[in-house]
């Protein structure tokens, strides 16, 4: 428990409407240079970055948690890459392959394969893509 942890928009409705456009600038900056620093340097990914599981207090401090699904990207660049061009491209056979060989437990996760193509087709469908 992290009593002074909001969620973003929560931290950014906390600032005075004057200052939340430099705020909100400041923590978009300490979240990438985060994301970035634990994928280049520490080589892992936080699996499940959703709001609320990525906290700020008013004074700016980022609080991650919930680090239960922490990926090793080590051996992993590949997938990674295929993940993002896949996601760039929307293509879901790339989009699944990456996704399970990220995964921290690929050898499962391939059973589920047609299920987690499925369920992201069906998330791209709802998005207005273009594919061209």
């Amino acid at each position: 428990y992290i009593k002074s942890g909001l969620s973003i928009s929560r931290a950014v409705k906390a600032v005075s409407p004057g200052k939340r456009v430099g705020f909100s600038r400041q923590i978009a900056s300490r979240f990438l240079y985060t994301v970035f620093l634990h994928i280049f340097v520490y080589q892992e990914f936080h699996g499940d970055l959703h709001p609320g599981n990525v906290l700020f207090n008013a004074n700016g401090d980022m609080y991650f948690v919930d680090w239960g699904n922490c990926v090793d990207l080590q051996g992993k660049w590949k997938p990674l890459w295929d993940y993002i061009a896949g996601a760039l491209m929307a293509d879901v056979e790339l989009l699944t392959t990456a996704l399970i060989n990220i995964s921290s437990n690929p050898e499962q996760n391939l059973k589920r394969k047609a299920e987690i193509q499925c369920t992201l087709a069906k998330t791209l469908k709802k998005k207005p893509l273009n594919k061209s």
